[in-house]
């Protein structure tokens, strides 16, 4: 891909993610409690993710799978015993969130440090993409739009992509309800830009088609959680 320059508000927020995930490692190591102490979500999430993947991959034998923002793993040891067979990456923009994926020693899976806004793998090299809150940690519209652009030009034709993302819209009618029965609002984390349905979608609309099968009853609904 075209090398994207950094801005200097570039290095601002990267330096507010990257402290906020040396952190998390430094706090969680492999718990899944990191990034999300929520673990009924994260359930949820994991959930979600790994029956759209199943969907995804039905009747193939060997796939190539790739996960953005990786963490410390916790996902792609689920991957790996789901799909033995399949060759497994997982990347992190967080060097610490590396290390803990490695140390786990998954077979026939790499590792590695990459920016979601300009991978440095060639296009068309995998058959799935799942992102897990990956693209909400990229804390500027431009980046969100170059990490989009990014995850379809890897996706071979006929892959599919899994987003797990956050977005304001929801958050909004959620808090609506929290005040209505008293409680406070919930704040969309430091280190965060959530996405608004409108503008997803003016970036998505000419890179995906949104799978709509009706006779998949595994598939979660796009919507399966107040934020998601």
């Amino acid at each position: 891909p075209t090398e994207r320059r950094p801005q200097v508000t570039d290095w601002q927020n990267d330096a507010v993610v990257l402290e906020h995930y040396r952190r998390q490692a430094h706090e969680h190591k492999l718990d899944p409690s990191s990034t999300m102490l929520d673990q009924t979500t994260r359930e949820l999430e994991v959930a979600a993710i790994l029956s759209c993947a199943e969907y995804a991959l039905q009747g193939r034998d060997v796939s190539d799978l790739l996960e953005v923002g990786c963490g410390n793993g916790h996902l792609l040891h689920l991957l790996r015993d789901r799909f033995p067979a399949s060759r497994l990456v997982g990347v992190d923009f967080s060097q610490e969130m590396v290390e803990l994926a490695r140390s786990r020693g998954l077979p026939n899976c790499e590792i590695r440090r990459e920016d979601v806004r300009a991978l440095t793998f060639g296009p068309g090299c995998f058959d799935l993409v799942v992102s897990e809150r990956c693209l909400i940690n990229v804390l500027d519209e431009a980046g969100q739009a170059a990490g989009l652009r990014e995850l379809h030009r890897v996706l071979r034709p006929g892959g599919h992509i899994v987003l797990v993302e956050a977005f304001s819209d929801g958050a909004a009618n959620l808090n609506r309800a929290r005040v209505e029965l008293g409680l406070p609002e919930n704040q969309v984390p430091h280190h965060n830009l959530w996405f608004e349905e409108a503008r997803f979608s003016s970036i998505v609309k000419d890179l995906l088609e949104e799978v709509v099968d009706e006779g998949a009853a595994t598939l979660p609904p796009r919507n399966f959680l107040s934020t998601h």
